[in-house]
């Protein structure tokens, strides 16, 4: 099993991307990696490789290709530098939802198994992310209902907000089962935050399970200065384990 790095077409210009699969004849289920906020960068391929390893063909995106080739940040700096992190906030906040929901598009598209673009059913696929990519994971489960078939959200961040396009308050187009890794500390996503989220979820009758890990936000990230090698290797599991459940067994 080695993966790659290819080129995909936008309609807003070239995105990179890593691409690995499992070993054997396939066809294997897909999912499709949201990166962080930390940007497009090599931490993530043995993270892509370990759910690949779990018999899954993977895809992880540069969400920032519309931003500048190569931007990436380094979560030491960002962690202990307000500039930094100033910088990096810039950055986040023009990466807009319609954009990653046409890249999301071009990469099911590039997921989807030989043949299966004319198929009634075409199989459905699972999408995870963390911290900014959890956001758009879930968002995504919404904006494609009859594509995406499990959605993973790990440390999420503003899935719950006030604004009138808050991710929580589509929750009732969502078909997809669900699965969120919550941080004992996250200010991105408070307790409250989880409540409303509950509720929302509750209420359209979404399935979903809710869970949470002795960390702090960003945990599963071997670059970040909380990365957590217990928790992190927790989620690993769970979140295979889920996606087994959820794409494999029906």
């Amino acid at each position: 099993m080695q993966g790659s790095l290819v080129d995909l077409s936008t309609a807003s210009g070239p995105m990179r991307a890593y691409e690995v699969g499992p070993a054997g004849a396939g066809p294997h289920p897909s999912l499709l990696f949201l990166m962080d906020g930390l940007g497009f960068r090599e931490v993530l391929f043995p993270m892509a490789d370990r759910f690949a390893a779990g018999g899954y063909r993977v895809l992880v995106p540069d969400l920032f290709h519309r931003i500048g080739p190569d931007v990436h940040f380094d979560a030491k700096v960002v962690f202990s530098s307000p500039d930094k992190l100033a910088e990096m906030r810039k950055v986040l906040s023009q990466v807009d939802a319609a954009g990653v929901m046409e890249d999301v598009a071009v990469c099911l598209d590039r997921l989807a198994a030989p043949g299966e673009a004319a198929a009634q059913a075409p199989a459905p696929m699972g999408i995870f992310g963390y911290c900014m990519g959890g956001r758009f994971a879930f968002m995504a489960a919404a904006h494609f209902p009859e594509r995406i078939g499990a959605a993973a959200s790990i440390h999420g961040g503003n899935l719950v907000t006030a604004a009138p396009d808050s991710p929580h308050r589509d929750a009732d187009r969502i078909k997809a089962r669900l699965y969120f890794a919550i941080a004992e500390q996250d200010g991105s996503f408070t307790s409250e935050d989880e409540a409303t989220l509950r509720q929302a979820l509750e209420r359209c009758g979404a399935r979903f399970e809710m869970e949470h890990y002795a960390a702090r936000h960003a945990w599963t990230m071997t670059d970040a200065p909380v990365y957590s090698p217990t928790e992190a290797e927790r989620h690993f599991g769970q979140v295979l384990a889920f996606f087994d459940s959820a794409l494999r067994e029906g």
